[in-house]
């Protein structure tokens, strides 16, 4: 079993553009949008349809797009090819892109849960607040294989920011085996945790004194190899 953080950042196989083009609301809809209400959980407003924009209207197009932190938006032919991992993970919102005929999707992922080992996590925290664990912030989960159950793309209450997706063996049906048998354009996939490597940050332990990782059990981290 592995888990995969799920980043919207992909960059097209084509031409010299860094990224596929990003989505924005307009001002009056920022606090409808805010990140407050993707954390895990059913929209916690009535729902209405608003229109979006691309933030880079000449940069290319994709199947998924960015829309800040928490949440991404798909097209109809996501939608309908992802469907089998998606249905039971979240929530499709309805919106409208300004210069596009097809509705698009909000899609906001509700399934979260206890799915990390604490002990086997890495935290970060000051260098003298170690053993206060209110302070710790995480850093990298490390994930408990026997808490999941049929879950696809699912968040955690400790960074729900991040969205995650299982890969199991055998899992055609999972949501990256379908994102990569569809050849759907837009999401790139970050090893996150596995059973032999353990949790994989994203980025390098802090290089200043006054900051450390340590894992759960208050041990100082220690980078792994990526296997």
């Amino acid at each position: 079993m592995n888990v995969y953080r799920i980043s919207t950042f992909a960059k097209p196989n084509f031409g010299k553009f860094r990224n596929f083009a990003s989505l924005d609301c307009k001002e009056c809809d920022d606090k409808f949008l805010a990140f407050d209400n993707f954390r895990g959980r059913p929209f916690p407003k009535k729902w209405r349809r608003i229109e979006l924009h691309f933030s880079e209207p000449l940069w290319p197009r994709a199947d998924f797009y960015t829309f800040g932190r928490g949440k991404f938006v798909c097209n109809e032919r996501a939608k309908k090819a992802a469907w089998p991992a998606m249905k039971d993970a979240g929530e499709f919102l309805p919106v409208s892109i300004e210069g596009e005929k097809e509705t698009h999707y909000i899609f906001n992922v509700t399934r979260s849960g206890p799915y990390i080992d604490p002990t086997k996590s890495i935290w970060e925290c000051g260098a003298d607040e170690t053993a206060n664990l209110d302070m710790r912030r995480l850093a990298a989960p490390a994930f408990n294989p026997d808490s999941f159950e049929k879950e696809t793309v699912f968040k955690i209450p400790e960074s729900s920011g991040a969205i995650y997706c299982l890969e199991r063996t055998g899992g055609e049906k999972e949501f990256k085996a379908l994102i990569e048998g569809h050849k759907l354009t837009g999401l790139e996939f970050e090893l996150a945790w596995s059973k032999q490597s353990g949790p994989l940050p994203l980025k390098s332990p802090p290089a200043i004194k006054e900051l450390v990782w340590i894992t759960g059990d208050g041990k100082k981290y220690k980078a792994a190899k990526r296997k």
